[in-house]
């Protein structure tokens, strides 16, 4: 493995599912005063830590069935 490699947090994993809504509901209102129709977006939060030696959170799950499309 390269060393220069940039490792993760997948955030969006860490988090209960009404602190993900928050988020998302500032980060769409901030997209939609812009002109973003961000309705069919998926909301994906990364953590870069130069101390980290793998990837941590979702990203390292197995990924749930229909997960990219809404279900």
């Amino acid at each position: 493995m390269n060393q220069n490699t940039e490792h993760f947090y997948a955030v969006q994993s860490f988090l209960e599912d009404d602190e993900l809504c928050k988020i998302w509901n500032i980060i769409e209102i901030a997209m939609e005063r812009e002109g973003y129709d961000v309705q069919n977006a998926e909301l994906s939060m990364r953590l870069y830590d130069t101390e980290l030696t793998e990837n941590k959170g979702y990203y390292n799950q197995p990924e749930p069935v229909n997960y990219y499309q809404g279900a």
